[in-house]
């Protein structure tokens, strides 16, 4: 019950903070407020979405329970052990986490922005399918796409970046 309590005021201030920095981005020059007003936004719809699943059972899966694999040794462990086998857990992600950033600059500079934002989170999703499910691999490959090509190369007409091997 306390997890939930501070799963729910955790996406409460997220929500807050977004609209604070889309409060905020209103009072910057026209030129300069494109981009907070855009990530402002997508933080408030990510926020708002987070915060319906405190409400929603059918959509809690998405939005809160993920747990996360961890190797666990027959036997009785001490609290020593305990701390070395976490440590190494945690490692593990960390280099991980940094592995899946480089591939994701390594994208963008080969391919650009266009190409790899779908593809990077199709990929994401995929792979780490312990955790999620092929249909919000799919799903958020499309709506990245969608964003990435439709709204900022399309509607916004910003320049993106197109990659190496296709500038």
């Amino acid at each position: 019950m306390k997890r939930m309590r501070a799963e729910l005021l955790l996406d409460i201030a997220w929500i807050v903070l977004a609209g604070g920095y889309i409060a905020m981005s209103t009072q910057y020059p026209p030129a300069g407020r494109l981009i907070p007003m855009v990530v402002g936004c997508a933080a408030l719809i990510a926020g708002l979405f987070q915060l319906m699943g405190n409400f929603l059972p059918k959509i809690r899966f998405l939005t809160h329970d993920r747990k996360l694999a961890q190797p666990v040794k027959p036997g009785p462990v001490t609290p020593l052990e305990d701390q070395r086998q976490m440590a190494e857990v945690s490692q593990r992600w960390q280099w991980i986490a940094l592995i899946w950033g480089a591939v994701l600059i390594a994208g963008l500079l080969l391919f650009g922005f266009v190409i790899t934002m779908p593809l990077f989170f199709l990929a994401y999703f995929l792979v780490q399918k312990r955790q999620r499910s092929w249909k919000l691999a799919i799903g958020s490959s499309i709506v990245m796409g969608a964003l990435t090509y439709g709204v900022f190369d399309q509607v916004l007409q910003m320049h993106l970046y197109a990659g190496v091997l296709f500038s």
